[in-house]
């Protein structure tokens, strides 16, 4: 099953009023996986959307899991350039890993409103006042 099929019918059990372990028992999962599907209600739908699509990570869409500003969701992960978000499954886990928690940082940062854009140039963030 889909992590935001397992979030929508988490969501729909938890909604009903039963606890996470319920739900984890019932669907056959663990109480951490639950926690991190119904997590996903604070995602906003359009990048939920982009995850269905493999557009991003599982990693990059937790992520955002740090904010409930769905506006603000989106306008960081517009302001990423497609080559600083893309994923490469030719690449090694290593860097692969690197370049997921590179993302998943910059998009928490951003989001907390700490760095600006990222620079067109290079894949360092530009200091808001440059903005």
């Amino acid at each position: 099953m889909h992590p935001v099929d397992q979030y929508e019918a988490f969501d729909a059990h938890a909604k009903q009023g039963k606890d996470i372990a319920d739900i984890a028992a019932q669907f056959g999962t663990t109480e951490t996986i639950v926690r991190k599907r119904l997590a996903l209600a604070r995602v906003s739908p359009v990048l939920l959307q982009q995850f269905r699509a493999e557009d991003m990570s599982f990693a990059q869409l937790s992520a955002f899991t740090v904010s409930d500003d769905h506006e603000r969701q989106v306008a960081v992960w517009n302001s990423l350039t497609s080559w600083n978000r893309d994923q490469d499954p030719r690449g090694t886990v290593a860097s692969f890993s690197a370049i997921s928690t590179t993302v998943t940082a910059y998009i928490e940062a951003a989001i907390d409103g700490i760095v600006g854009p990222v620079s067109s140039s290079m894949a360092i963030p530009r200091p808001a006042s440059e903005v």
